[in-house]
Parts: C-alpha cells; sequence; structure tokens
C-alpha cells in the first residue's frame, strides 16, 4: 500500500470520517512494516470487522475459531485435557484470539482498503464517480455487528 498525492483523496473517501488515524496507520505500516495494537478488535471481535465491512475475512476468522473451538472439545473429550480445565482452556483460547485479532486487525483492515482502493481505481470512471463508490464501500458499517449480535441471541436462546 503507497500513499501519495495522487492517490489519498481515494484511500480518505475510502477510510470515511476517521480517515485521519487510518492515513497515520498506513503511513506507520510503509515506513515501519507494523501497525499499533487496535483495542476495539480486541474488544469486540468479530464485530469490529464487521462494522468495517470485512466480510471475507470475516468467514475466515469464523472458521478459525470453529476450528480452535473444535480441537477443544477434542482435547477435553480425548482426555488429554481435564474437564475440569475446560473453563480455563477456553479462557486462555479465547484471550489469544482476541490477542491475535487487536495485534492484526490494523494491519487486515488496510490490506482490505487497498484491495478496494485498487479494484475501484482500475475501473473505468471518472474521478468523482470512483470517490462516490469508495466512499459507499468503505466507511463503517451498523447494520452487519447488530444482525450479528441479534442472531447471536436468538441461537443463544434456541441453545437454552
Amino acid at each position: 500500500m503507497t500513499l501519495n498525492e495522487e492517490n489519498i483523496d481515494y484511500y480518505q473517501s475510502f477510510f470515511g470520517s476517521n480517515y485521519e488515524y487510518w492515513t497515520k496507520e498506513a503511513v506507520q505500516l510503509e515506513m515501519q512494516g507494523k501497525t499499533s495494537f487496535n483495542l476495539y478488535a480486541f474488544f469486540f471481535g468479530l464485530f469490529w470487522f464487521l462494522y468495517r465491512k470485512m466480510f471475507r475475512e470475516v468467514v475466515v476468522i469464523v472458521l478459525v475459531v470453529m476450528a480452535v473451538r473444535y480441537l477443544e472439545a477434542v482435547l477435553i473429550l480425548n482426555e488429554i485435557v481435564a474437564k475440569e480445565n475446560e473453563l480455563v482452556l477456553s479462557m486462555c483460547t479465547t484471550l489469544g484470539l482476541s490477542s491475535l485479532f487487536g495485534l492484526f486487525a490494523n494491519k487486515l483492515y488496510l490490506r482490505h482498503c487497498h484491495l478496494q482502493v485498487t479494484q475501484i481505481l482500475a475501473g473505468d470512471m471518472e474521478a468523482n464517480a470512483k470517490i462516490e463508490v469508495l466512499k459507499n464501500k468503505g466507511g463503517i458499517s451498523y447494520i452487519s455487528p447488530i444482525i450479528l449480535l441479534i442472531l447471536m441471541i436468538v441461537v443463544n436462546s434456541i441453545a437454552y
């Protein structure tokens, strides 16, 4: 991802209202190869990724979380981990996954932005049309996290 005078407006259109923070993060990634820890992704996990419209990443994360939870179940069923340590194991894996979300969220988001901006810029549109498309594709969404929350409540109420 290379921000320059030619494409900065496109990226900032995609970033939305918090463009100053994301521009700083993009420059830090370019210059140092790293980004800062994202506390929101740490605490809110999938909700944060959905809020940022990172649907492809959400699918991968869900699959990884399902695999980790399956591995936990296998460890407990095969008595590799004692049943009384199930809660500790679950808390440790949750903390580990949350830490990974916080560590890699900004980098994943900037990669997502770069792919989206590059795809739009490659199209045959006027500059103003590209900016409008980027504004619509980027930014944030409250609807997706709310839908996930409702689904979680419904599934949880059915399961118990």
